[in-house]
Formats: structure tokens, C-alpha cells, sequence
């Protein structure tokens, strides 16, 4: 149910989705080296839907392992009252990717498993 996109010069690839009117993105960026630390990183996206940010000692509570074959992908699920982000991220090969879909919280939360099962058919 997701409809390709135009990637970017910084995304590897793009979708869309719409439901009822409202629609979400959904990214696929990857950067070489480690993408920088996941703090700086959950709180950019932290602070992209409103959301104040948060301490590394909070970070471990949040981050869900994901599977994708022998690699582990963590994600993080972050509301605010008008958006919703889903996020995930691993490093392989010398590279950080990083996997977002983000918009309005009903939308994501209809798409949520759809998103979980894309991570964990991704492959190296």
C-alpha cells in the first residue's frame, strides 16, 4: 500500500502513504561511517514532531530491537499530540542506515506493522 517516491540526494529511497486524506513519509537514508551517536539522533527526530529531548539514561528504555535476518535493527516510537514518528537504525559495513516513517499519529499507528515487517525483510 505505499507508493514509491522521489529519493533525494540524501535518501536512498522514498515512499508515501495516504489514508483518509492525510499522508506520511517514509525515508531510507544511509551515511557513511556511524551516522552519529543515538542520542543527538532521537532527539533530532524528537524535536522534528515538537518533543522536548531527552538523556542517554532515558535512551535504553525507548530503543526496541528489531530482526532483519542475522542483523538487529533498533527503533524507537515517538508521538507528540499532531505527529508520530517511527524510526530505526543499524550500522553495517562501515555504514549508519536509518529508516523513518513520520506524520499524522493515526496514519502511523495504521501502518505501524507494515513498517516493522519492511525492517525486518531488509537485507544487506
Amino acid at each position: 500500500g505505499w507508493s514509491p517516491a522521489p529519493a533525494s540526494a540524501m535518501r536512498y529511497a522514498s515512499f508515501a502513504v495516504e489514508k483518509n486524506g492525510e499522508k506520511a513519509d517514509i525515508s531510507i537514508v544511509t551515511f557513511p561511517g556511524d551516522g552519529g551517536n543515538d542520542v543527538d539522533n532521537i532527539n533530532r527526530w524528537r524535536q522534528q514532531i515538537g518533543l522536548p529531548a531527552v538523556g542517554a539514561e532515558v535512551l535504553k528504555s525507548m530503543i526496541a530491537p528489531v530482526r532483519a535476518g542475522d542483523v538487529q535493527i533498533d527503533s524507537v516510537d515517538m508521538s507528540s499530540t499532531n505527529a508520530r514518528v517511527l524510526a530505526a537504525w543499524t550500522r553495517q559495513a562501515g555504514h549508519a542506515w536509518f529508516f523513518k516513517m513520520s506524520g499524522p499519529p493515526n496514519v502511523i499507528e495504521q501502518e505501524k506493522t507494515k513498517f516493522t515487517t519492511f525492517l525486518q525483510s531488509v537485507r544487506f
